[in-house]
């Protein structure tokens, strides 16, 4: 064994969670809106800002904090509690609709392979490919799960 910094991961028949990018090149950004409705544009528009301070410029996504203040509110009365469940439905439902709609976008502009990936990938597999890009040691056990209804879960 070496001192290096070692990845296991473990895959089963669950992609997992997939979020927005947390930014998107310039270049992407008005070829992505040209493929959304009014609804997906504006929900984008309202997660994203033009982020000037980065080289190159991009747009970068707010936090959820400016989103939804009351999102990580710790104890509190009632209404605290209240107003943090209500943020965190409301950021689950907003960012998971922004990430379909942004996924929507990019196959409708015809990306594949690379260039799609930002906008599909889940989070174990992003942090699958920066472990192998760090040049770690790297084991991934997969797990196929047979004769089970993947709807229900049920065998």
């Amino acid at each position: 064994l070496s001192a290096s910094v070692s990845f296991v991961s473990f895959y089963s028949d669950k992609y997992g969670y997939r979020p927005p990018p947390r930014t998107v090149p310039l270049e992407d950004w008005g070829k992505l809106l040209e493929k959304m409705d009014a609804a997906e544009t504006a929900l984008a528009q309202k997660w994203y800002y033009l982020d000037e301070n980065a080289v190159p410029a991009e747009y970068a996504m707010h936090t959820i904090t400016e989103m939804f203040p009351a999102f990580w509110g710790k104890g509190g009365d009632e209404d605290e509690q209240q107003a943090r469940r209500e943020a965190r439905a409301g950021n689950w439902r907003e960012e998971s609709g922004l990430a379909l709609a942004l996924r929507s976008a990019a196959a409708k502009c015809g990306w594949t392979g690379l260039r799609f990936l930002p906008y599909e990938q889940s989070v174990t597999e992003s942090e699958t490919r920066c472990a192998q890009d760090a040049k770690v040691s790297v084991i991934w056990f997969r797990r196929s799960i047979r004769e089970v209804d993947l709807l229900t879960g049920k065998l």
